[in-house]
């Protein structure tokens, strides 16, 4: 096995983060839970508008919500039947009652 040396493995990791620089400007992460629901896990501060955005896109992107809403919970369900598994038991229990 070949020993990367010091340099080599920040190299690699500047790499790693220069895609990641979005993470943290919110215009960025609106633009990449469109296209990919899942980006969502990397977004340090999560709006509600982003939110809704990625679970538009994938109704499983709702396990990465940090704060669910009535709302967040009935776009993902209604794009993906499965996220029913993710929704929080508040609107469950909610929905039960309805």
């Amino acid at each position: 096995m070949i020993e990367r040396t010091k340099i080599e493995r920040k190299n690699d990791i500047k790499c790693i983060l220069k895609h990641f620089d979005w993470i943290n400007d919110e215009k960025k992460c609106l633009e990449k839970v469109k296209e990919d629901g899942d980006a969502l896990q990397y977004v340090k501060n999560q709006t509600e508008e982003i939110c809704l955005e990625a679970v538009k896109e994938d109704g499983d992107a709702l396990q990465y919500v940090k704060n669910q809403t009535e709302e967040i919970c009935l776009e993902a369900v209604k794009q993906n039947g499965y996220a029913l598994r993710y929704v929080d038991y508040i609107f469950l229990k909610k929905w039960l009652k309805s």
